[in-house]
């Protein structure tokens, strides 16, 4: 770890989730390492905390195959200081950050700030920092208002809907006095006064584990802050606004919050690229005079797009090739893929290195696997997609 701030709080970054919901993009790398809008997910986190000072970071996994170090690697190039923790077994959120602290001598004795690295964050952590200690809080929970019934946990498809959101209640002083995760909404209005969710980041002072009983597994969310809670620990909530946090737990979510951005409709700071109002080009793209793009697109570096191609309301990934008069509408298409002359891809996301040949069909609803083949002329039907199926290998 580098010389710092004795002040300043260390970060802990929790990451390898087996990102099941965004299969079959998430195969090959780990969910953090998505890009959005031609950078990984990550990097826009770790901007953040640059900004605001907090450049020593743990990273609680390496990521899939490593791809987190790889292409992070001990953070230099990003003006921080990244550590990977060592593997090891899953003792739960909580418990993982527990063992993290009697690892790190760095983490003993000084603030630790808990984040989850794979969802679109924007929030000011200073001032975050400057809440916990004001309140003289033991744990503090980020927090922001969404819309509970539009984000729903995946579970057991014969229970009744659950927000995928943590759930609390304060008091006017900020105490959370009431934490649940993932209830049913049903039960919301009803045990929940004005209810807000957590944004899945926290403040803690690590004298919050001494009194902790011995556990296999422990959640923040399930285990440890209703613990909290119960014992009148000092638990608080600091309210984001005007930040916000976008879930990116699927693959629906992960397409509209990119448009989302190119839109205007969430602020997010990211590299330059040049274009009109809701088209943007960056440097190194050729775009043929009579290709029509109809915003919102994004065109990363390297893409070529061929003569009197259409690009609508789309995000086409570093290197991709798009072929004369091919369609590609309301998809969104990662590196190195080419879709060939005539090809529709609409509603659709194909992972990097697909080749969609001429002609073809791509319907929406449709995931398609990296390095996939699609054959000249094949149509892929819409009732077959909105089976969920993810078109891998080679189709004909």
């Amino acid at each position: 770890m580098s010389k710092r701030d004795q002040n300043q709080p260390m970060c802990v970054i929790l990451s390898g989730g087996q990102a099941t919901r965004m299969r079959p993009i998430s195969l090959l790398r780990s969910k953090s390492m998505l890009p959005f809008l031609g950078q990984p997910l990550l990097s826009y986190l770790l901007a953040q905390l640059r900004a605001a000072s907090l450049t020593d970071v743990v990273v609680t996994d390496r990521g899939l195959n490593g791809d987190i170090q790889r292409h992070f690697q001990e953070g230099e190039d990003y003006g921080m200081s990244l550590s990977y923790a060592p593997p090891a077994k899953w003792h739960g959120t909580a418990g993982t950050v527990l063992s993290l602290i009697r690892v790190y001598e760095s983490l003993t004795d000084h603030t630790v700030v808990v984040i989850y690295g794979d969802s679109l964050l924007r929030m000011d952590f200073s001032a975050l920092i400057d809440f916990h200690r004001a309140k003289r809080s033991k744990f503090t929970i980020a927090y922001h208002r969404p819309r509970l019934d539009r984000f729903l946990f995946e579970g057991d498809p014969n229970d009744q809907p659950r927000t995928n959101f943590g759930v609390m209640q304060l008091r006017s002083d900020d105490r959370v006095t009431r934490f649940e995760e993932k209830p049913h909404l049903h039960r919301i209005p009803l045990e929940f006064t004005n209810p807000v969710a957590s944004a899945a980041v926290y403040v803690l002072e690590p004298t919050v584990f001494r009194e902790v009983p011995r556990f296999d597994t422990l959640d923040f969310g399930f285990d440890l802050i209703p613990w909290l809670i119960e014992r009148s620990m000092p638990v608080y909530g600091f309210d984001i606004l005007p930040g916000h946090r976008i879930d990116i737990g699927t693959l629906s979510h992960y397409c509209t919050a990119q448009l989302a951005v190119l839109e205007g409709k969430i602020n997010l700071a990211r590299d330059a690229a040049f274009g009109t109002a809701g088209v943007q080009i960056h440097h190194g793209a050729v775009v043929h005079p009579t290709a029509r793009l109809v915003p919102p697109v994004f065109v990363a570096e390297g893409v070529e797009i061929e003569e009197s191609a259409m690009v609508e309301n789309s995000i086409i990934g570093e290197g991709t090739h798009i072929g004369p008069l091919s369609q590609v509408r309301n998809s969104v298409v990662l590196e190195g893929v080419l879709v060939g002359a005539r090809a529709i891809v609409d509603g659709s996301i194909l992972a990097e290195h697909c080749v969609v040949s001429p002609d073809a069909n791509v319907s929406p609803g449709t995931a398609v696997g990296a390095w996939s083949r699609i054959g000249g002329g094949t149509f892929i039907l819409p009732e077959d997609a909105q089976h969920g199926l993810f078109y891998e290998g080679e189709y004909r």
